[in-house]
């Protein structure tokens, strides 16, 4: 079985991902069938997870190959025995024309007794991934981050208000000698947040980025 690596991606700008899992059969060609299924993938494990299932779903099946694209800039796809960069690669591709993040796309391939050459076999996983996609739902993904923000007990309902001021929303809180909050807000608000926490407690507070997402 084929597959690649983790791989960083350097396209940047607006992004998309998938509202909920979809399923389409192509045409045969050349005998074999081709069912593209699309869905929302949050790591590697969930498109690795759609295959498993995929696999338990057509025990019958040839190949299930698949891609997946992260939307913290992370790739990857399988072939599952078809030549490499015939299968998963090709929908990887069909991914990031569309600049989908946090999404898979698997198509399960049941032979039929006739090869279709290295470009025939691209044409039909590429076009079975196109297919799946062009029925699924998009969303759009906006730039959040996560940030923490420690403070004294007496700055802790200072820090929620900021929080909501800056239009994010806390996740968790530790309590020890001081308050840790852990919150997400958009990403062009970060910054100001971390900021405003340390004028507002004198420089007392603590505050930073510790991860970029999208959601």
């Amino acid at each position: 079985m084929a597959a690649s690596p983790s791989a960083p991606l350097a396209r940047a700008g607006a992004r998309r991902t998938l509202a909920a899992e979809v399923r389409v059969e192509e045409d045969k060609v050349k005998g074999s069938r081709f069912i593209g299924v699309a869905a929302p993938a949050r790591r590697a494990e969930d498109a690795e997870a759609l295959a498993r299932r995929l696999w338990a779903e057509h025990p019958g099946a040839r190949h299930v190959c698949w891609a997946f694209r992260g939307a913290p800039d992370e790739a990857r796809w399988v072939d599952d025995g078809e030549p490499a960069g015939t299968a998963g690669r090709p929908m990887l591709a069909v991914l990031e024309g569309l600049d989908l993040r946090g999404a898979a796309v698997a198509v399960v391939r049941y032979f039929g007794g006739t090869k279709l050459g290295v470009g025939g076999l691209a044409r039909a996983y590429s076009g079975a991934a196109q297919a799946a996609l062009a029925a699924a739902e998009v969303l759009a993904l906006t730039p959040k981050a996560r940030v923490a923000a420690t403070v004294s007990y007496a700055h802790e309902g200072l820090l929620a208000r900021l929080v909501a001021a800056h239009g994010g929303a806390v996740e968790a809180a530790e309590r020890g000698a001081d308050v840790t909050l852990r919150a997400t807000l958009p990403a062009e608000a970060a910054d100001a947040f971390c900021a405003e926490v340390r004028e507002r407690t004198a420089g007392r507070g603590r505050a930073a980025r510790v991860e970029e997402l999208w959601g």
